[in-house]
């Protein structure tokens, strides 16, 4: 039962277990460890290998509208991988390095800024969201301090031998292995992910000893392994270790190509929003710098063509693909997720057939014009959770909780908090108070919205959809607001609630 649990308190303690099973032998805790691995692969974790979503876990195969900028917390990720060593080691099933492939290659490897040695807190899955990174004095959180260290042992499980006679080869990466049980060097020399090409070089040989390959569950295609130009074996079963046996001399040299190709992998839970990725590589797009506007939401229209028709290579550019006509309303260019390190950009897409766009493309521009409406009628507005304007709108605050999310900040009064302000109103023309909401899925809030001292609501928010900004509006009498310029707001959680998550108030005059 995850639903509602801090993902990153719940991990740590599985790996407690993984250890003590290793210690003690007790099966129920080698059981727990396991079923958790699965629960949380398999039911909890996005595209890149990362889970939770605001550090929390929602209900199982509900990923679709849990998309933000605070997706994938580093250190649950960090941590996962080293639930995976252990289980492997208990048991060397492919499955599991390809979930450790998938987490490495997508959210470790993007995790750190290449120009200034910063590293992420939150991997952000919405779209038009970027990265955040740690600068040198100011923001130590755990991932932090774990970043770090993420990036001191990216080769700390390409390879996993048994004594001195079985040798697994779990990632593919330029690497040199010394593997002392059994005297042998080992040199892997290889340009993936740009390319499936792998040579593995004998650089002094030791005892004889199989050498197990992963066959990795994206490579849908078999592939010969040949040793000094011959064909040894056939692998032919994704997500499988495939074997060669022998007795190793200097200078043998392993070589095979992965097939790498273009797939398409969908949410759980809505099989129209869908990823791409290349062999394991999360393609996102690249939707501009990262403090540039705001880019509106790309979508594809694709008449259920097969991925490969519409997502094309690009010549030249390895790992580098192109969404044309099918991409609204402008082209797309994909990279590897990992490589964005300061652009927005998209990862999850949703599909649409030419009518369903159609009436979608209608309802976005209702939407600006609604938009453009309610400026030209504003009093006042201002952004919650944001220095300047809080001070600017006289706010106060008692047990309070302020973040941010898609780039927007919000603050939460906790139970039996308050937050007042001041805003400007319309003397003469009635007025409506505009209150703009997370959809935070973690509260349940409760709470009374009063405006000097006059009640106008209580209780809880509407329905509303997770993890989505929201409005709702409030109709200020016209005695509350005659011969006034401004008036006081104040919201109040109710006694053993927390109230709404609120990012930003507007006041504006009827038409």
């Amino acid at each position: 039962h995850l639903a509602g649990k801090h993902s990153n308190t719940q991990i740590p303690k599985l790996i407690g277990l993984a250890r003590l099973y290793e210690l003690t032998g007790d099966q129920k805790d080698h059981n727990a460890a396991e079923f958790f691995w699965e629960t949380v692969v398999n039911h909890h974790t996005y595209v890149i290998g990362g889970n939770s979503n605001g550090e929390y876990l929602g209900p199982p195969d509900q990923l679709a509208h849990r998309l933000s900028s605070n997706t994938c917390e580093t250190c649950n990720t960090y941590n996962m991988l080293k639930l995976t060593r252990h289980l492997f080691e208990w048991d060397p099933q492919a499955k599991y390095m390809d979930f450790y492939e998938r987490a490495y290659y997508n959210h470790i490897l993007g995790s750190q800024d290449p120009d200034t040695g910063g590293v992420t807190y939150f991997m952000p899955l919405g779209t038009g969201t970027h990265r955040e990174y740690s600068d040198a004095f100011d923001n130590f959180t755990c991932c932090h301090g774990t970043g770090m260290e993420n990036h001191t042992k990216h080769g700390d499980t390409a390879y996993f031998h048994s004594g001195n006679n079985v040798l697994w080869v779990n990632l593919f990466m330029p690497s040199e292995l010394t593997w002392k049980e059994n005297g042998a060097e080992l040199k892997q020399e290889t340009d993936f992910p740009k390319t499936g090409n792998v040579s593995i070089t004998v650089e002094k040989a030791g005892r004889p000893f199989e050498l197990k390959l992963r066959h990795p569950s994206w490579a849908a295609q078999p592939f010969d392994i040949q040793v000094n130009g011959q064909t040894v074996a056939t692998s032919g079963e994704p997500s499988s270790y495939t074997s060669v046996n022998r007795s190793w001399k200097k200078g043998d040299k392993i070589t095979f190509t992965l097939p790498m190709a273009v797939h398409e992998e969908a949410t759980p839970d809505d099989a129209k929003r869908v990823a791409f990725l290349y062999g394991p590589i999360v393609l996102a797009a690249d939707l501009g710098k990262a403090r540039g506007p705001e880019p509106r939401t790309p979508v594809l229209v694709t008449h259920d063509e097969p991925v490969t028709e519409w997502v094309k290579p690009v010549a030249g550019e390895a790992d580098t693909f192109t969404i044309d006509s099918e991409a609204r309303p402008t082209p797309l260019k994909l990279l590897p997720f990992y490589t964005l390190h300061h652009d927005r950009y998209g990862v999850y897409f949703d599909k649409f057939t030419d009518a369903e766009w159609d009436k979608q493309e209608a309802q976005y521009r209702e939407e600006e014009a609604r938009r453009k409406d309610l400026e030209a009628r504003t009093v006042d507005f201002f952004v919650i959770g944001q220095m300047q304007p809080e001070r600017d709108h006289d706010l106060q605050s008692e047990k309070n909780d302020v973040r941010d999310v898609n780039g927007r900040s919000f603050r939460t009064p906790l139970n039996g908090g308050w937050f007042t302000f001041k805003v400007k109103v319309s003397p003469d023309k009635p007025n409506t108070l505009l209150m703009t909401y997370w959809g935070n899925d973690r509260l349940n809030p409760d709470f009374a919205v009063s405006v000097d001292g006059t009640e106008l609501a209580k209780g809880s928010l509407p329905s509303h959809t997770p993890n989505r900004f929201f409005d709702v509006s409030y109709e200020l009498p016209q005695d509350l607001t005659k011969g006034k310029s401004t008036v006081t707001v104040r919201i109040q959680a109710t006694e053993g609630h927390a109230g709404p998550s609120t990012s930003g108030a507007r006041v504006v005059f009827a038409k």
